[in-house]
């Protein structure tokens, strides 16, 4: 009514000011029983909100590769290993995974001590190249001589050498592990470590395989000698006769045979690893 008649403007304004009845509404009330939505947490409306905050990434060395992986503090390692199988074919349960020493499957990320940056040596081989190794194996086998032919002439093997003889006719060593021919085992199963070998000296020594140092070192009574395993041109082995199961294993660390390092009574399931993994 007030806004057609001019005369009674002030008494509309002066209206406008007066104070709203008990029971009215106005804009800056709340209704009741309304929630305020602005400050809901993340998790009430379904958002990890601390997902991608700590999520940290590793790096994992495999042949020439550097792989990354973005990992969460919770996640086990058997997680990590499920990523690696698809990236680099090596079944989880082949894969050994370095890091400060081996990792467990059901350790999380955070209890492994891995952080932003952490480096990762996988061990493993590809389910395809086991599949290869095995036909040529087969192969091989039915290549061979008949029983009894010379696999080489006589003389030219070390074990018909002097040197070489003067070792092996101490015998298997004390305490050295079961020689397996026809099989084929992988060094982690002996942590890394074979026991009780001679070496040319005929001194006790064994080999611990330090992959994470890329090093293998040679612990003999008095000392220990470490080499870098991109010193070895090449890995060998010759069975033992009259020792089933054993072999010499020789390591060239140099560009000439006068480097070759000697080791011997070593098991023959370990010598196709050992070669696999000093040359990958």
């Amino acid at each position: 009514r007030c806004d057609n008649r001019q005369d009674k403007k002030g008494e509309c304004e002066a209206d406008t000011s007066a104070p709203v009845a008990a029971g009215a509404t106005g804009a800056e009330d709340e209704p009741k029983g309304q929630a305020d939505v602005s400050g809901e947490s993340a998790e009430a409306m379904g958002v990890d909100k601390g997902d991608n905050a700590e999520r940290f990434t590793v790096v994992v060395n495999f042949k020439k590769q550097k792989l990354e992986l973005s990992v969460r503090p919770a996640d086990l390692v058997s997680d990590i290993k499920e990523q690696l199988e698809a990236m680099t074919g090596v079944e989880k349960q082949n894969q050994k995974l370095m890091f400060k020493g081996m990792l467990q499957d059901a350790s999380t990320t955070e209890a492994a001590g891995l952080k932003d940056g952490a480096k990762i040596m996988l061990i493993g081989t590809p389910t395809q190249e086991i599949r290869m190794e095995q036909l040529a194996a087969v192969v091989a086998n039915k290549l061979q001589p008949a029983a009894g032919a010379p696999v080489v002439p006589k003389g030219s093997r070390y074990q018909d050498q002097t040197e070489h003889k003067k070792v092996l006719e101490k015998g298997v060593p004390p305490g050295a592990e079961k020689g397996l021919s026809g099989r084929k085992m992988r060094l982690y199963e002996t942590s890394n470590v074979i026991n009780n070998l001679y070496d040319k000296r005929g001194e006790a020594v064994r080999l611990t395989f330090k992959l994470e140092e890329n090093q293998i070192w040679i612990g003999a009574k008095t000392r220990t000698t470490k080499l870098n395993l991109d010193q070895i041109r090449s890995v060998t082995w010759e069975n033992i006769s009259g020792f089933d199961g054993y072999c010499i294993l020789v390591l060239q660390a140099g560009p000439t045979d006068k480097s070759n390092l000697f080791f011997y009574f070593v098991p023959a399931q370990y010598c196709d690893d050992i070669r696999r993994c000093i040359m990958a």
